[in-house]
């Protein structure tokens, strides 16, 4: 009789572990989804940054152009006024 229980009760753990197995196996891939997911969301913000970043330097390098051609307009204009009070001392 105690061979009988003993079978039982292997009986009663295989049963419950395959469910256990089942639901250990859903598990793993729903947390093999999220971590595609978080690899997924991870890869567009590195991509946001760099295109952040290239973007910064665009701009940086368009505000270094618009600063160095504000100073070639008032160096032509200074020019200019020089020339212009020479042609009226001249006249």
């Amino acid at each position: 009789m105690g061979k009988c229980c003993s079978c039982d009760y292997r009986y009663l753990l295989l049963i419950a572990a395959v469910p256990f197995i089942y639901i250990q196996m859903r598990l793993f891939v729903t947390q093999s989804r999220y971590a595609d997911r978080i690899a997924d969301a991870i890869e567009a913000e590195n991509q946001c940054t760099r295109q952040t970043r290239l973007l910064i330097d665009q701009i940086s390098l368009q505000k270094e152009r618009l600063l160095s051609l504000e100073e070639e307009k008032k160096r032509q204009d200074q020019e200019c006024r020089h020339l212009r009070a020479l042609v009226q001392d001249l006249e």
